[in-house]
């Protein structure tokens, strides 16, 4: 069996619409060394009818099926089964492009990199998407220090699926359960905490749908407060550290 560069997780819940585009575009990607994680998050619609149909057809796809528990669960279930050197997050309604993982892949292998950023996509539903710039600090390579100034100053976005990451270092941080709308930013902060190498790609692969029915658009007071709780560790993270 070949060795897996890349694990690819796929978390999913009610996404009928979009999942079969969103499993497609990871199971033709330019680079075959792949595992694809496809996390069923206990969805009610027709969403796991289509996961089971495509597993039949791709021995890569590793499934699993769950009692619904949010995005942070199915993530960090996702991860405890991942395989490949890089992990690389893709959300059920989005999309990658066929050499998203192969360029990714390959800058990090060249660079010795612990984390791969990249711009991305927005697209807003109609065919049209924006391209948007990600880590515009003026560099390619960053220690954990230059990044997490830039990362606190808001000139790298909290997503957390715009980047390729070592599998042990992703491994290393689990998402919380009971704070789902910051997970992203304390995810990626504790990532850069402890990452030694991080690389800037000036290339966009993945296209995210802005979801006008996501929970964050819809609950902003609560997304406010668990966003300023998370800011709170992240100030007892660096005192911790000495930064």
């Amino acid at each position: 069996m070949k060795k897996i560069k890349v694990s690819i997780i796929i978390t999913a819940y009610n996404f009928e619409k979009y999942i079969k585009r969103c499993i497609e575009s990871a199971t033709n990607q330019s680079l075959k060394e792949i595992e694809i994680i496809v996390v069923n998050d206990g969805s009610t619609d027709g969403t796991w009818k289509i996961i089971e149909k495509l597993s039949l057809e791709d021995d890569r796809l590793v499934i699993i099926n769950k009692e619904n528990g949010g995005e942070s669960s199915s993530i960090n279930a996702a991860s405890d089964v991942a395989k490949g050197e890089y992990i690389q997050e893709l959300d059920g309604d989005d999309w990658m492009e066929v050499d998203a993982c192969k360029q990714t892949y390959q800058y990090a292998i060249e660079n010795d990199l612990d984390i791969v950023v990249c711009d991305y996509y927005r697209d807003n539903g109609n065919g049209k998407s924006r391209y948007v710039n990600d880590l515009n600090c003026g560099k390619s390579f960053y220690s954990n220090e230059e990044y997490l100034s830039c990362f606190l100053q808001k000139k790298s976005a909290t997503l957390s699926w715009p980047k390729l990451v070592k599998t042990d270092l992703y491994k290393s941080v689990k998402r919380p359960i009971d704070n789902f709308m910051s997970a992203d930013l304390i995810t990626v902060f504790k990532w850069a905490l402890k990452a030694k190498k991080i690389g800037k790609l000036k290339k966009s692969f993945i296209h995210w749908m802005a979801n006008p029915d996501s929970v964050t658009r819809k609950e902003p007071a609560k997304l406010m407060y668990q966003t300023f709780e998370v800011y709170d560790e992240i100030e007892s993270n660096l005192k911790e550290s000495n930064q």
